[in-house]
């Protein structure tokens, strides 16, 4: 009976050594297991910031585009209004420069009509003496 409870003490301590161990991993397991769940948390947020900022990559490019089309309809207007403002000056400068050669001509021709007047009621005026 003896080695019966020796044997039976083994079996109990062998029973509580696996206890022990399979208590050990199962503590490790569910470490493991909160780390999975940790760093299926943080993937799943990480990959909701990458679409967020794709998101966000996605309006930033939209809004490139718009403003590099609004720069060319600008550009575009600033060249017709460039060539339109060329376009009036030149014909401003013309304009003047024929109105200054009319003025010219014009204040010729009055000095001209002066002097002639000025001979005219001259010679009228020696005419009147004459007689």
């Amino acid at each position: 009976m003896s080695e019966l409870h020796k044997s039976k003490r083994q079996l109990i301590e062998l029973n509580e050594q696996k206890d022990l161990e399979l208590s050990e991993k199962t503590t490790t397991i569910r470490s493991y297991l909160d780390k999975i769940v940790h760093l299926t948390e943080n993937a799943a947020h990480k990959e909701a910031r990458v679409s967020e900022v794709e998101a966000e990559l996605g309006r930033c490019r939209a809004a490139c585009t718009r403003l590099e089309q609004e720069k060319e309809i600008i550009e575009r207007q600033n060249a017709w209004l460039n060539e339109e403002l060329t376009a009036k000056i030149n014909s401003f400068l013309e304009m003047r420069r024929k109105h200054t050669e009319s003025e010219t001509d014009i204040s010729s021709k009055l000095a001209d009509v002066s002097i002639m007047l000025y001979y005219y009621n001259y010679n009228r005026v020696i005419i009147y003496f004459e007689f």
